[in-house]
């Protein structure tokens, strides 16, 4: 699968393999206009909920 069939703006990007890895899982998902916004910042609400997908993941 290439990156530009599930986000526009990740193709070449230096974290594209983590970013589709993270996307494989359902860890995260990105944003509803198709793209993924690899240079934005994390906050505290996402990141939670990056958790709470991981454990949900494990169990």
């Amino acid at each position: 699968m290439q990156g530009g069939d599930v986000f526009h703006d990740i193709n070449g990007h230096e974290y594209f393999e983590e970013i589709m890895a993270f996307a494989g899982t359902g860890i995260s998902t990105g944003t509803a206009d198709g793209n993924y916004q690899p240079e934005r910042a994390t906050n505290r609400a996402h990141f939670a909920i990056f958790l709470e997908r991981a454990i949900d993941i494990h169990n």
